[in-house]
């Protein structure tokens, strides 16, 4: 079983801000740190996950997050 994301970097701040920026929704995203929602379990400070596996069991990568974040908006408006 593998897990697969879309090219690129981006948090969930960067990601909130560009769904309302492809919406064309003029709207303050305010950036909150983690540690506003304390858990029991520790966050990890990078997250990011490796495609070194997936590139060698030769899966084409994805698209990038953006691109892929417009096509999923565009099906929304169908």
């Amino acid at each position: 079983m593998y897990y697969a994301t879309n090219e690129g970097i981006y948090s969930w701040y960067d990601f909130a801000c560009e769904i309302f920026k492809q919406a064309d929704i003029k709207i303050n995203v305010e950036p909150v740190p983690s540690t506003a929602f304390p858990t029991k379990a520790k966050r990890p400070h990078n997250s990011r996950m490796s495609k070194k596996c997936l590139d060698e069991a030769g899966f084409n990568r994805l698209p990038a997050w953006k691109d892929a974040l417009l096509r999923y908006l565009q099906e929304l408006n169908m």
